[in-house]
């Protein structure tokens, strides 16, 4: 029997299962009364920002982890779950680096194959680059 796809909602809890440092962010976040559940694209520029947090305090032993989790939802996830990875998670950490500062650049270091294409693509579909 195939293994079911990987879905758009399974995108936040395996980024959370590798990165332990967010789950107090996340925990405020959602405890927050303006929260309102089931926006991943929202709740993925959140974890973009605590990424960016982590790359400027140079506490990166978890980033690894966060691309191999990415790489994995790219490659076993639905369209809706890959749209969420690139169009949510990718395109919100290229926007949150640029605005803390920090060179776009920076995160190819850590991506597999797949975020690399994504990532690709975004550049040439919004003319910047890293």
């Amino acid at each position: 029997m195939p293994q079911a796809k990987v879905t758009e909602s399974d995108v936040l809890p395996a980024l959370l299962a590798v990165c332990p440092s967010f789950r107090q962010c996340w925990d405020e976040y959602v405890s927050d009364e303006a929260y309102v559940p089931n926006q991943v694209y929202v709740d993925a520029g959140e974890f973009a920002r605590h990424m960016c947090v982590l790359l400027q305090a140079g506490t990166v032993n978890e980033l690894s982890a966060v691309f191999a989790a990415v790489e994995h939802l790219l490659e076993e996830g639905d369209e809706d779950a890959c749209n969420a990875v690139t169009t949510g998670l990718l395109e919100d950490v290229y926007f949150e680096a640029e605005d803390a500062g920090i060179s776009p650049r920076e995160w190819r270091k850590y991506f597999g194959p797949r975020a690399t294409r994504a990532w690709e693509a975004y550049l040439v579909w919004a003319k910047k680059s890293d």
